[in-house]
């Protein structure tokens, strides 16, 4: 069937071929005119918002090319020039500049809500998404594109033609998306209408009501800056992980949102027919500035071991974007663009430099020079690891779990203010959960003959929050690993 091909949604049965233009030992993908495609699974860590994008990839990789010397052609993306026609009535307003730093808005007509093409879809499929309509796509196209989240209403659902952006009362009620009704805690930031009717969790979810539909004609477009910790908390309260938040709980590029947008307009104008009508909205009172760095080359030095180039040091600065200010005595004032996030000090561009220049360059010392220090008998940790390599001894595995965890009885529980999930929101009281966890982890694989140990810390909230290390020692099972020479004998306490 056509669903098991991953050619579409069909699942009718067998598919049969057009036996006029079908030809035995014909290339599959040639019959049904697919597009080859190279995809690339990298793996990412969470502090590089930079490269949350197919542009932010590309971008670091010209930075490396460019450094190491490798032939590489990479253009700068730049906002379209588009075609406006007409005026609107729409008004922005913002009641916190320091939550949404900087927000723009497009109002767009006459748009045909329909199925992408082939090429839209094929493109999105590839990295794993589903195919929606052609105005849900092309927000995503451009989310994992450009790295800039955006978010499409439906423009005849905003009452008074006003569009708000603050925060509404603690206990509001609001329906997201996937239909569940969630009570708002007055601190996410919400896109509202006219009448304060809650729209959408900002940079998070949107709502049931005011989302793009197959009947929907006119949309406003909506692209911005929030407020990384506000969104962050607004995530977590609510459980809800989506592409958006992640990236603009880590901070996107500020200065990209009006780039990405004017790519999403006049894509919009070329798939769903649809006209750019008035200006676009937008509130901007104070640009983000980029940060300012001191960087010495005596301590790249002294980080490495060895010494770079100068040259070759400032030539990667440019290669990364990053503005040579000024030079001074044994250094450099840097200017870091701001949608490099995580390089905020000093140690962060020399990470930087050390990325690009390779790591793998850097020679081992020949000679490690270190003084021995004679530990005290009363050394806690020589006297844990004593413990740990008697219990060893004795035939005991150590195990280490998740100091996070859930609990049923919150009584002297210390609870997170920011928790990952609602699984683990509270500090563990108690050794011996995790000890059992891992007992019937082990049982349900027929491994029931267990000598587990674990040194780690219990936490308690009492008058002042406590935080104690116990040692832990589980055993079940037979006392002796069972053959023929030895009788069946049961473990104990004794």
């Amino acid at each position: 069937a056509e669903d098991e091909l991953g050619l579409s949604d069909d699942h009718g049965g067998i598919m049969i071929l057009d036996s006029e233009k079908f030809e035995v030992g014909k290339n599959f993908a040639d019959y049904f005119e697919l597009t080859n495609d190279e995809v690339y699974e990298i793996g990412l860590t969470p502090n590089r918002t930079d490269a949350m994008s197919h542009y932010g990839v590309a971008r670091d990789l010209q930075a490396f090319l460019v450094s190491n010397n490798l032939k590489s052609e990479f253009t700068k993306i730049e906002s379209k020039v588009l075609t406006i026609e007409g005026s609107h009535d729409f008004k922005l307003q913002i009641e916190n500049s320091e939550l949404t730093p900087r927000y723009l808005g497009a109002v767009i007509e006459n748009i045909e809500v329909k199925a992408s093409p082939d090429w839209l879809k094929a493109r999105l499929k590839a990295i794993g998404l589903s195919p929606i309509n052609n105005v849900v796509d092309i927000t995503n196209y451009i989310l994992h594109g450009l790295g800039q989240p955006l978010h499409a209403f439906d423009a005849d659902k905003i009452a008074d033609k006003t569009v708000k952006v603050g925060t509404v009362k603690e206990g509001t009620k609001f329906k997201t998306l996937d239909g569940v009704e969630r009570t708002l805690n007055g601190s996410e930031i919400i896109i509202k209408d006219g009448k304060d009717n809650p729209l959408c969790i900002a940079g998070v979810f949107g709502g049931s009501e005011s989302g793009v539909s197959s009947e929907t004609k006119t949309i406003f477009l909506e692209s911005a800056y929030f407020n990384p910790v506000a969104i962050r908390k607004a995530s977590k309260f609510h459980g809800l992980n989506t592409d958006a938040s992640f990236r603009f709980e880590r901070g996107v590029d500020p200065n990209n949102a009006k780039t990405a947008l004017t790519y999403a307009i006049k894509l919009i104008q070329e798939l769903a027919g649809g006209k750019l009508v008035g200006e676009i909205l937008e509130t901007y009172p104070e640009k983000i500035k980029d940060h300012y760095v001191v960087f010495r080359y005596s301590k790249i030095d002294q980080i490495l071991g060895t010494k770079i180039h100068r040259e070759k040091i400032k030539e990667i600065l440019k290669s990364l974007e990053i503005t040579i200010l000024n030079e001074i005595q044994n250094g450099l004032e840097l200017s870091i663009p701001v949608y490099r996030a995580d390089v905020t000090r000093e140690i962060d561009v020399i990470e930087e430099v050390l990325r690009i220049y390779g790591y793998n360059k850097i020679e081992s010392p020949k000679k490690i020079a270190f003084t021995p220090v004679k530990l005290d008998f009363e050394d806690q940790d020589a006297l844990e690891n004593a413990w740990a390599r008697t219990l060893q001894g004795n035939g005991f595995n150590e195990v280490m779990n998740n100091s996070l965890t859930s609990v049923k009885d919150e009584t002297d529980a210390v609870k997170l203010l920011n928790p990952l999930s609602n699984d683990l929101a509270f500090m563990r009281k108690s050794l011996l959960e995790g000890l059992l966890g891992n007992a019937i982890y082990n049982i349900n694989r027929k491994s029931a003959d267990i000598k587990f140990f674990e040194l780690g810390k219990i936490y308690h909230k009492k008058e002042t929050y406590e935080e104690r290390k116990q040692l832990a020692i589980l055993t079940t099972g037979r006392e002796i690993a069972e053959n023929w020479l030895q009788p069946k004998s049961a473990t104990d306490f004794y």
